[in-house]
């Protein structure tokens, strides 16, 4: 399998409170040719961001990031993990996150 041979878009664009974020997402399947083929996902979404604050004054700025993703399903689906990495820069700062979920089915 060639590493760039399959790659999806999934996210293009999306409206958060006050402001807005463009997110295309690349999604690398993990021991498949296709992301409908495997149950684990490798993933990539750089960010742009621009927010505007509104209090005794109002500013406005723009700035970028990355999120960086891994998700796991087990084969009979009842299973999974998922962990993703946020990082942003904006208005002179940066701002960092982290996200780890497991599910089991019962």
């Amino acid at each position: 399998m060639s590493f760039f041979r399959v790659l999806e878009i999934q996210r293009a664009f999306f409206v958060v409170p006050f402001g807005r974020e463009m997110v295309p997402e690349v999604i690398i399947p993990i021991g498949a040719d296709f992301v409908a083929d495997t149950n684990t996902q490798l993933s990539f979404a750089p960010r742009l961001i621009c927010e505007q604050i509104k209090s005794t004054t109002k500013t406005s700025d723009c700035g970028t990031g990355g999120e960086l993703g891994f998700s796991s399903t087990s084969e009979d689906g009842l299973s999974s993990a998922d962990m993703r990495i946020l990082l942003d820069r904006i208005n002179g700062g940066t701002r960092s996150s982290f996200a780890f979920s497991v599910e089991h089915k019962f």
